[in-house]
């Protein structure tokens, strides 16, 4: 599993964020964020910041409130 794929599948853990909002949250689509999860390509900078912003917000929340109570 790719980097990017571990930070993604840990967002939605500690969240229960569901794939189509996570791509709406991220800018693009599910079908790239699928991509990136299978690693046939790589998101742009832009991108890996945001997934970065989303793990650490996720962390938090992970923090006060189970992962279905966590939902953005």
């Amino acid at each position: 599993m790719s980097a990017v794929a571990r930070r993604l599948e840990f967002i939605t853990s500690k969240t229960g964020v569901r794939e189509g909002e996570m791509a709406e949250l991220l800018g693009t689509s599910a079908q790239t964020l699928h991509r990136w999860r299978k690693a046939s390509v790589e998101p742009q900078r832009a991108h890996v910041q945001r997934i970065a912003d989303l793990e650490y917000v996720a962390q938090d929340l992970a923090e006060l409130y189970a992962p279905d109570e966590a939902r953005f």
